[in-house]
C-alpha cells in the first residue's frame, strides 16, 4: 500500500475474491500485513499492488480499512495489469 512515493503498508499473505461480475467487477482483497507506517497508513487514498505471478495487479486511489495487523479492501472495477 502506497499514499504517492511512501510506503504506508507492507503486505503478508493475502486474498483476493471476486465479488461482483459485469461491466463494473468488484474484488475484495484480505491480508495480514508485514508491516504498517503509523503517519502514512492514516492519509488519503492509497494504490494497492498485489503480485501474480510475472504479473502485478493494481488498484489507485482505494480506501482500506487498516488495523495494525490486518488491511480489507473494496476494489471497484478491474485493475491496471502490468
Amino acid at each position: 500500500m502506497r499514499v504517492g512515493y511512501q510506503t504506508a503498508a507492507t503486505l503478508g499473505p493475502w486474498t483476493l475474491t471476486r465479488t461482483r461480475s459485469g461491466p463494473i467487477p468488484e474484488y475484495e482483497a484480505d491480508a495480514s500485513l508485514s508491516s504498517c507506517d503509523a503517519f502514512w497508513s492514516q492519509q488519503g487514498p492509497m494504490d494497492l499492488e498485489l503480485t501474480m505471478g510475472q504479473r502485478i495487479w493494481a488498484w489507485a486511489q482505494v480506501q482500506p480499512s487498516l488495523t495494525a495487523e490486518s488491511l480489507t479492501v473494496t476494489l471497484l472495477g478491474g485493475p491496471s495489469i502490468h
